[in-house]
């Protein structure tokens, strides 16, 4: 099968209910067909064998559906790390990299305690783990299964100092663990908002939190103080619209220089605060 824009465009015509679909197509051509984008742009010979172009057109079934085109190329680039994903884990989005990059900014390569809570596929930990090689990082998810593909990230990028649990947020840690900084990215979207229709494919156990979306968040910010060192930092990813509440949570939870952050599309994603004095577990 010739591949001609003509042709690229009549499949692209196909997708109408996604908001990028000659993009979409294009992605799906190049991956069934192992071709670049520059050949796809300047060759004007490329051809798919019989067994390419059924896959192709399986691929597209799927993404007609709906299906996001990360899970099916299996795979999503996150701070420029080509992560391993599945319907066991979210796909890693660019207003992530806010957070992520919020943290590299304010601690340099000295020795520290890091913990990533609800890691997924390991977006956050592998990235961290990437730029800053004399940290050691902690990751937990209750999810088995995401948890292995977190595990196969690490192992494909070769960051050996991340260590993985599974349990339910800090249940798997060690009463003696102390942290420099925790991060997470947890689930913070309401049981019933209508964005979970646009998300049906991604596991909606890490994307819903109770009837307002802050039940996980007020568990991690309420615990979190127990584990962090004084002078430690707490960096959350939230919704859009809950950083005055997240921002209450905090304060609550002692926590001190509370501050939230918007991501490259300027709105409100991340929330900060530290913990400068020093607090028991059993209060929590």
């Amino acid at each position: 099968m010739k591949i001609t824009r003509n042709f690229i465009r009549d499949h692209a015509k196909q997708l109408i209910d996604s908001p990028t679909p000659l993009l979409d197509v294009e992605i799906l051509f190049c991956y069934v067909g192992k071709f670049t984008k520059i050949q796809l742009i300047t060759d004007e010979n490329l051809i798919l064998s019989d067994d390419q172009y059924q896959l192709f057109e399986a691929l597209l079934t799927r993404r007609k559906m709906g299906e996001p085109i990360a899970y099916l190329l299996g795979e999503k680039e996150f701070w420029s790390l080509p992560l391993k994903v599945n319907q066991h884990t979210l796909i890693p989005r660019a207003a992530t990299e806010c957070l992520v990059e919020y943290v590299l900014q304010h601690f340099d390569n000295s020795t520290l305690h890091c913990l990533d809570l609800g890691t997924g596929s390991g977006a956050i930990a592998l990235a961290l783990a990437s730029e800053r090689s004399n940290w050691y990082i902690d990751a937990v998810d209750i999810s088995l299964d995401a948890l292995a593909v977190a595990k196969e990230n690490a192992a494909r990028l070769a960051l050996e100092q991340i260590t993985f649990y599974q349990g339910h947020w800090f249940e798997p840690l060690a009463m003696k663990n102390q942290y420099h900084i925790i991060v997470s990215n947890p689930p913070y979207v309401e049981k019933n908002s209508s964005y979970l229709e646009r998300l049906a494919y991604e596991p909606q156990q890490a994307l819903v939190a109770g009837e307002d979306g802050l039940e996980d968040i007020q568990q991690i910010i309420g615990k979190s103080a127990g584990y962090l060192v004084l002078g430690g930092m707490l960096v959350v990813e939230h919704g859009f619209d809950q950083a005055k509440c997240i921002q209450g949570l905090f304060r609550a939870a002692k926590f001190t220089e509370i501050i939230t952050f918007n991501d490259h599309e300027n709105i409100a994603r991340y929330t900060v605060g530290k913990m400068n004095v020093m607090l028991s577990r059993s209060a929590y």
